[in-house]
């Protein structure tokens, strides 16, 4: 203020003008030259006008008395006025960094957006990746069968080949009786075996039954869960239904902002639409699949009561082809007895008409072929002990491997329900932790949801306040305007009067010139700062727009924060329903249900084919038996015809053809009993060899399907575990992504509040100032 003060300044010198100068100051350099003022020296006058000219310069004086003392009202008011140019140019710099504030919040919003895009589709992708995986294991699923199938197929086919082979091992008369107790010894054993299989299938049917039980209990428990969501997003859908209302309380007193909000609440009413559509497709779903589980379950029942008339009906077939078998048996045993009977009643008439021929020479005859027939007989029985030997170790060796394989079914069979249980126990863990977050994510959200409508609300209601106080000022500011225009307008036109006045008697026209140049130049900054009045409040007229369309924005994330969270509620439903459900456990025990009654099948199958093949080898054998003793009659019939015929034509050459036919006999017995050697040895190595090709086939087809189920198991494993630890991981990555937004919302908040603590601190600042 010290330098704009007008100072006057006299020097009066001889032979020098009386000079009048004022201080320079922004305003008053305008009026420099004008100002000064050249009067005549006092001396150079003459003594008789000096008083009148004293008197004039008194006018003089006082004149530029009063204009110096507008003068400094003007520069008073110039000094008014740049104070409030100054405040208006910090209004201006505070709403500059208000609206870069807003748009850096956008920016990070937009970010924000993106990255919960990048998500979604991360996700997305992932569930792709998981449907891709499952349908590769359901490929894999269906090429083991098909390689299960076939080695059932291979199976059978040796089986067949074994039973060809069997087929030629009965041959001979002498073993069939051993046989057919060895047959009975094995036909026990194997009802005791399928006993056992039976008792371990109902065993697996009850553990089937139970595993039901746990299943449909899981289930149960799923949809109540699945419940307690859709109650928490209609609480959800009626808060925000509440929330809506007191918005459209709010928006009935902004008349200004009425166009945004019937397009917000179409978007809002489209968005309910939707999920509520969304809502309805997943209840539609949810019965759709409960009647597919429901269908599932009647025709496994149906399944299970279909094998159990199959086994009964097989059972049934068993006891009667044992009965059958039983039969024949006692059939053959008698045929046997009365062949016997015939061949003894044939030879001991043979014996009685040669002896009644020839007396001396048969007796010596019937010693020798007596003592060679006792040790063909011992030879023989050599022979048969030996192979009642072997085939006792075969039977041994044959109830070792049955044994051994029933343990290893046993094994397998404790191995597969352990890792039920396993399996049962991890995803009761996996649901109990699912549970846990899912509460812990909805406790977080009502948390977050509360926050944001406290500072939503305490957003609102500050800057209610300072747009009501902006306002204020703003009215202030005009009234004062106003004021001060009216003010100088008064001091110009009084000014304009008395220089009009005072311009005839002691104003030059360059004093004019310049005063009415000051008056245009105050008028033309008169009309510039009516135009920077006007530029402010289209400023500040801006800004609030700016405000409500923020305010409007930050209902619209708030909208957006709600709707995605009624998003990821069905999306989290989701991720629930692609954990191992009640279908995946339903298919699983059909699938295993199936594997059981395959085995079943094919162990009755087997049994059947055996009991076929037994007893096309009793037909065969009978039929064989049949041929040779009817072949062995007409040989007798034969040699009686010759020997009564060499009795009655060569009584005389009896002893030379006696000795000619003993000479062959003995020939003939010593080939023949070479050739049953041989044919009995060929015979035995061929069997053994057919029989440890096909052990050893057996033991590899068992080592591979062990190795191909272990495989199977453990691929199954690995994939369960890793779905399992893919969705714990998912909801870790959401637990992230909602905290990160919850941090980014607080961070946005955080600036709000900033922003409005400023424009709080401007407003008491201009309160101040006034």
């Amino acid at each position: 203020m010290a330098e704009n003060t007008p100072v006057i300044r006299r020097t009066v010198t001889e032979n020098r003008p009386y000079i009048v100068e004022l201080a320079e100051s922004p305003t008053s350099q305008i009026l420099v030259n004008s100002n000064r003022q050249l009067l005549p020296a006092i001396r150079d006058a003459n003594p008789v006008n000096s008083d009148l000219r004293i008197g004039g310069l008194i006018d003089i004086n006082n004149t530029q008395q009063k204009i110096k003392q507008l003068e400094s009202r003007l520069q008073a008011t110039e000094v008014s006025n740049r104070a409030l140019i100054e405040d208006v140019i910090l209004l201006q710099n505070d709403l500059a960094i208000s609206l870069r504030r807003s748009l850096d919040t956008l920016n990070e919003e937009k970010s924000a957006r993106l990255i919960l895009e990048n998500n979604y589709k991360f996700q997305n992708e992932a569930m792709l990746q998981l449907n891709g995986r499952l349908k590769r294991t359901e490929d894999l699923l269906q090429q083991d069968r098909n390689a299960m199938q076939s080695m059932i197929m291979y199976t059978r086919n040796l089986e067949q080949s074994l039973t060809n082979a069997q087929r030629d091992l009965f041959v001979r008369k002498e073993f069939q009786a051993k046989r057919l107790d060895e047959l009975k010894i094995q036909i026990d054993e194997i009802q005791f075996s399928k006993e056992r299989l039976e008792l371990n299938a109902n065993s697996l049917i009850e553990e089937i039954k139970i595993l039901k039980n746990k299943v449909e209990l899981e289930a149960i428990n799923l949809n109540s869960i699945g419940g307690d969501l859709r109650n928490k997003t209609r609480r959800l859908e009626d808060e925000t239904r509440q929330h809506m209302e007191v918005v459209r309380k709010q928006q009935d007193s902004m008349a200004i902002t009425e166009n945004n909000i019937s397009a917000l609440k179409i978007q809002l009413a489209h968005k309910i639409e939707e999920v509520k559509n969304l809502n309805t497709d997943v209840k539609n779903k949810i019965d759709s699949d409960r009647e597919d589980r429901r269908l599932i379950e009647q025709q496994i029942n149906s399944k299970l009561y279909e094998l159990k008339s199959i086994i009964e009906d097989e059972k049934q077939r068993h006891i009667e082809s044992t009965r059958s078998l039983e039969s024949l048996k006692r059939e053959l045993y008698q045929n046997l007895e009365i062949e016997r009977n015939r061949i003894n009643s044939i030879v001991s008439d043979v014996k009685e008409s040669a002896l009644a021929s020839a007396n001396d020479k048969t007796e010596k005859n019937k010693e020798e072929f007596n003592t060679k027939f006792r040790e063909i007989e011992r030879i023989l029985q050599g022979e048969t002990e030996s192979l009642s030997k072997y085939y006792q170790n075969l039977k041994e060796s044959t109830e070792h491997k049955i044994e051994n394989f029933k343990r290893i079914l046993e094994d397998e069979i404790l191995n597969y329900r352990n890792e039920t249980k396993t399996f049962s126990s991890k995803t009761t863990d996996s649901i109990k932790k699912l549970n846990e977050g899912l509460t812990l994510i909805e406790l977080h959200n009502e948390e977050s949801k509360r926050r944001f409508e406290k500072v939503i609300n305490a957003e609102i209601s500050s800057r209610k306040l300072a747009e009501k106080d902006i306002q204020d000022k703003l009215e202030g500011y005009n009234d004062k305007l106003t004021s001060s225009n009216k003010t100088l307008q008064t001091t110009i036109n009084n000014l304009t009067s008395r220089l009009n006045e005072i311009k005839d008697q002691y104003v030059t026209r360059k004093d004019f010139e310049s005063l009415e140049k000051k008056h245009v130049e105050l008028q033309s900054e008169s009309v510039q700062n009516n135009l920077k009045i006007s530029t402010l409040k289209e400023s500040l007229s801006n800004q609030t727009i700016i405000q409500e369309q923020n305010t409007s924005k930050l209902k619209k994330h708030g909208d957006l924060i709600s709707q995605i969270e009624n998003v990821r509620i069905p999306l989290l439903e989701d991720n629930i329903h692609k954990l191992p459900s009640k279908d995946d456990l339903a298919n699983f025990k059909i699938e295993t249900e199936e594997k059981i009654s395959e085995e079943i099948v094919r162990i009755i199958k087997q049994n059947d084919i055996q009991h076929s093949e037994i007893k096309k080898m009793a037909e065969d054998r009978l039929d064989e038996l049949n041929t040779q003793l009817s072949n062995f009659n007409n040989k007798l019939t034969q040699k009686i015809n010759n020997t009564d015929k060499t009795v009655k034509d060569q009584i005389a050459l009896q002893n030379e053809f006696q000795l000619k036919t003993m000479t062959t006999l003995k020939d003939e017995t010593k080939k023949a009993i070479q050739n049953y050697d041989e044919k009995n040895k060929e015979d035995l190595e061929t069997l053994e060899k057919k029989f440890l090709s096909s052990q050893q086939k057996n033991e590899l087809l068992q080592i591979t399907s062990k190795e191909e189920m272990m495989n199977n198991i453990e691929n199954l494993k690995r994939d369960v575990n890793k779905k399992i630890d893919d969705q714990n991981l998912k909801l870790k990555d959401t637990k992230n992504d909602n905290e990160k937004e919850l941090l980014q919302i607080k961070s946005k908040l955080e600036k709000c509040e900033r922003n409005i603590e400023s424009i709080i601190n401007v407003s008491k600042y201009i309160q101040l100032k006034k």
